[in-house]
């Protein structure tokens, strides 16, 4: 996997209250994404892994049925 450097990649509106910037390899979502507040974002899934690291905030998730 390359290096990736979220602050020369152009953010683009993934849905409504939802931007950033996001990389795809053939197995794992990367990305640098911006939540609004109060935003629910659709459900979905992806055909690679995901990784999510929250860094301000709170989120509420739901993996395979389990929500945290």
């Amino acid at each position: 996997m390359p290096v990736i450097n979220y602050s020369e990649k152009r953010p683009v509106k993934i849905w409504d209250g939802i931007n950033g910037a996001i990389y795809h390899s053939d197995h794992i979502t990367c990305g640098h994404i911006t939540l609004d507040a109060g935003v629910d974002l659709p459900e979905h899934k992806h055909i690679n892994e995901q990784w999510t690291h929250l860094i301000e905030g709170e989120l509420q998730i739901t993996i395979q049925g389990e929500t945290v």
